[in-house]
């Protein structure tokens, strides 16, 4: 016990290790569709200017099931720029299989770009440096 109690007393040991990502922003939005209230969680890395997770919720009725849980995945890691984010959800409603009574991609669309735009310091998107914002691609990423 008396060689192992300087390791746990060190700070490696009390405080853990990074978690590796410094620079991030959270978010949260609600907004009302015809369908219902969607709300959005995420958390976005201002470095690398891409959301690393996002949880969507609401009182709308998605199928299959699963249909949420699907495009959270296809949002994680989806770069900072309304485009990407919009080619996304469009691609992912355009296949057909899922269905979201009274709420369309144009809804989910428009409740991410607010999130975004909402995440740094409760005040915008993400910035860029030179005191603006990324608000498509061609901005740098």
């Amino acid at each position: 016990l008396a060689e192992t109690l300087p390791y746990f007393q060190s700070d490696d040991w009390v405080y853990g290790k990074s978690s590796g990502v410094v620079n991030t922003v959270d978010s949260t939005v609600n907004y009302k569709a015809p369908g219902g209230l969607i709300r959005v969680q995420m958390r976005l890395d201002e470095d690398a200017r891409v959301i690393k997770y996002v949880v969507i919720s609401g009182d709308f009725f998605a199928y299959p099931t699963r249909a949420v849980n699907d495009l959270e995945t296809v949002l994680k890691n989806t770069p900072v720029c309304g485009n990407q984010i919009s080619e996304r959800i469009r691609a992912f409603f355009a296949t057909g299989d899922v269905h979201i009574l009274g709420v369309t991609a144009e809804d989910f669309i428009a409740v991410m770009l607010l999130a975004v735009e909402r995440s740094s310091n409760g005040q915008g998107s993400i910035r860029d440096g030179q005191g603006g914002y990324y608000e498509n691609c061609a901005d740098g990423l």
